[in-house]
């Protein structure tokens, strides 16, 4: 399938057109079938599953066509958390000037004028700080010493002071008259070496005070001037807040898991070409946070890469754990072009000094990851790349402050290998060339077969899950089949069974009557009764017996209708049970691969209603089984007692020859007379036993309405599967 001049995104609605118009022509085909109530609720079943069926397939196109991308080629970067994905994304963003990036690094260097970034300044700023604060720490110190001995020395000399006052008071308090009035005039010595000792205590205080002074005022300075670096150094951070969000390597992970949780695209155009790259959140991160953004991603994509920080193949999972290897099958299965890039890390310049950047264990390694990708992803798997993300970055990146995480590790590997080496040793360049030019090359004819791909592997996902319904319904159809099978089997032996049994029962109570028949005459013959009355008494115990032989053989009709009715009864409620636990155990049977069918809950009705059933056919049975008086009667009319022979002959003979024949005649009349007894219920059971298997035919073709409706129902979804398949073939 092409495109045409109109809008792509009319491929989907003409889709779920071609869909409705299938399902359309299935509804119409039931429809023109002239069938029962089973055969109706099988259609309204098949109509059921594939509305289902068009619900998920409209869901999953219309949420592919809402993220589809039909105008810029899209490459997502996918794989493990930390494996370098970011990395990549914005060395790629440096080195070909992605219009964001560019941005930022014209902002970035535009705020950055003027200001020495090589971190000296700052360094200088700190340690000026932290020896002005050593100084400040010192000075605070000897101040502190001073103004202790100080004022040990000034007490010292306050306390000897005292106790010249002291003494000078006791001894004027001594003097006598005379002395105290020369004392008025003339001081004591101690008097006037106290006042020499007080002047020199003002003295030192004077002296104290202009030392602490001094010390005080040096600290001032020394705050002054550590204020002033500060105030320095926070003017640098400030610029340094402002650079931040414009410096590169913002988008690269700290090495926490989940560090990237929402997709983020970036659109490139390099020699006119445009081309978009998706960062996709970590596959191994916590995927109930992610997984939507890791759909959208790789469903926009027209191309994916798989980045990996091991040259080895993805991990398998364990149980119902998904190993990396699963996670890769289910998200890329439906793309056209997948490869892998094996990003190695290297954190010492002398990693990429080698000729090779890989050993001859990682060239083994990329061999047995590329041998399980082409076994997961067939065709679709392109190739790997190799390179080193990380000193590729050091070498595009100018634009980074003193204080982040790389700037230290980017100045040990440039200062190894300046910046094109960099980019060479790490086949950084020759991957910008092969993402630039290569990949993108024919974009738009890879834009058309990947969409059409995705669209393609929708319906297809929906086929598999359709076909998994199918096949369920045909297991069905076959379990079915066999317990049909089994439930005929078991009727026709009930029918056979039981005309054998009727016709056993009735041969007894026939001997029976018989010998009780035979034993009344020969009583009565033993009486030696005369010709005419041996008659009569014949005719009456034949008459009697008639009556008897009526109710003993509807006593056992009735039983035998009570025991077929048990035995129906029991063949058909064991075939309802069974039947319904064919169609709950087989229609909700897991799908294969775990596949969802489609929300749906089978709760198919077998079809079977065994009372009713059993009431129709019980009956009808009953009226050929109830009634054997009718052809008992007829039997014994039918014949005719022959005593002509014995009349002509009687007087001649003697009482025992007489009695002779009599029993001679009544025995010939009671074989003839119950030989034709039983021609009437062989003749009889014959018919009743065409007509119970008549019965017999009509609840088999009833207890068919399970199986019929499983078959209708796998008809109907297997015509319709096969027009879904041929809209599918469109888009190969």
């Amino acid at each position: 399938m092409t495109t045409t001049e109109k809008d792509p995104q009319d491929i989907y609605i003409q889709i779920a057109g071609w869909i409705e118009q299938s399902i359309a022509e299935v509804e119409s085909a039931n429809l023109a079938h002239d069938a029962g109530e089973h055969i109706s609720q099988a259609a309204g079943t098949s109509l059921e599953v594939l509305g289902a069926y068009r619900d998920s397939v409209d869901k999953d196109l219309e949420k592919l066509r809402q993220v589809s991308e039909w105008d810029v080629f899209t490459i997502s970067l996918y794989g493990e958390t930390n494996a370098g994905k970011s990395t990549i994304i914005e060395t790629l963003r440096i080195l070909q000037g992605e219009a964001g990036k560019a941005q930022s690094q014209a902002s970035f260097r535009e705020l950055a004028k003027g200001i020495n970034l090589d971190g000296s300044e700052v360094a200088a700023l700190q340690k000026a700080i932290q020896d002005l604060s050593s100084q400040t720490i010192q000075t605070q110190a000897l101040l502190q010493e001073t103004t202790r001995s100080q004022q040990r020395s000034e007490q010292l000399a306050g306390q000897a002071i005292e106790r010249q006052r002291d003494a000078i008071r006791q001894k004027i308090e001594t003097l006598g008259l005379l002395q105290k009035i020369v004392h008025w005039f003339k001081k004591l010595d101690e008097e006037n070496q106290l006042g020499l000792d007080e002047a020199r205590l003002r003295s030192m205080q004077d002296e104290h005070r202009e030392a602490a002074a001094k010390v005080q005022a040096q600290l001032q300075a020394l705050e002054v001037q550590s204020a002033a670096r500060k105030q320095d150094l926070q003017a640098l951070d400030d610029i340094y807040e402002k650079l931040a969000p414009h410096q590169d390597g913002a988008i690269i992970g700290d090495g926490r898991s989940d560090f990237t949780l929402a997709s983020q695209s970036y659109a490139f155009e390099v020699s006119g070409q445009k081309f978009a790259l998706i960062d996709v959140p970590g596959i191994e991160g916590t995927e109930d946070r992610v997984s939507e953004a890791i759909y959208d991603s790789v469903k926009k994509s027209h191309a994916v890469f798989y980045i990996t920080p091991k040259a080895a193949p993805p991990n398998k999972g364990e149980g119902k754990v998904k190993g990396t290897l699963e996670k890769i099958k289910e998200h890329l299965d439906d793309q056209t072009e997948v490869w892998s890039v094996f990003n190695k890390r290297a954190t010492n310049p002398q990693a990429l000094k080698k000729e090779q950047l890989l050993d001859e264990g990682e060239l083994g390694g990329i061999q047995d990851l590329e041998t399980h990708l082409k076994a997961q992803l067939g065709p679709s798997y392109q190739g790997s790349f190799s390179l080193s993300a990380l000193p590729a970055f050091y070498a595009a990146t100018d634009c980074l402050l003193p204080t982040n995480a790389h700037y230290k590790a980017r100045g040990k590997f440039i200062g190894a290998l300046d910046r094109e080496a960099l980019l060479e040793k790490s086949r950084f360049a020759e991957f910008a060339r092969f993402i630039s030019q290569d990949i993108c090359s024919n974009y738009k004819e890879k834009i058309l077969r990947a969409n059409l791909r995705k669209i393609k592997s929708s319906l297809e996902r929906g086929h598999q899950v359709l076909d998994g319904v199918i096949e369920n319904f045909r297991r069905a159809s076959k379990d079915l089949e066999r317990q049909l099978k089994y439930a005929h089997g078991e009727l026709d032996k009930i029918s056979s069974g039981t005309c054998s049994r009727i016709e056993s029962t009735c041969h007894d109570g026939l001997a029976e009557s018989s010998s009780k028949l035979r034993k009344a005459i020969h009583d009565d013959i033993d009486k030696d009764i005369g010709n005419e009355q041996f008659e009569a008494k014949l005719r009456e115990h034949v008459d009697g017996m008639g009556g008897e032989l009526k109710d003993t053989l509807a006593r056992a009709m009735e039983v035998q209708q009570s025991k077929i009715a048990a035995e129906v009864e029991d063949v058909l409620r064991r075939f309802d049970r069974n039947a319904s636990e064919i169609l709950d155990v087989t229609l909700s049977r897991p799908l294969e691969g775990g596949m969802p069918p489609f929300g749906l809950e089978f709760k198919l009705d077998n079809g079977i209603n065994t009372l009713g059933l059993l009431s129709a056919f019980i009956g009808g049975a009953a009226l050929l089984l109830s009634n054997p008086a009718g052809w008992v009667m007829l039997a014994i009319g039918a014949v005719s007692l022959l005593f002509n022979f014995y009349k002509a002959v009687r007087g001649f003979f003697s009482s025992d020859y007489k009695k002779a024949q009599q029993r001679k005649w009544a025995d010939e009349n009671i074989a003839r007379l119950f030989d034709s007894i039983k021609a009437g219920l062989r003749d009889n059971v014959d018919k009743a036993a065409a007509e119970l298997q008549g019965e017999v035919d009509k609840l088999k073709k009833r207890l068919s309405a399970p199986l019929d409706s499983v078959q209708r129902i796998a008809q109907s979804l297997s015509e319709a599967g096969r027009a879904f398949k041929k809209i599918s073939r469109q888009f190969n």
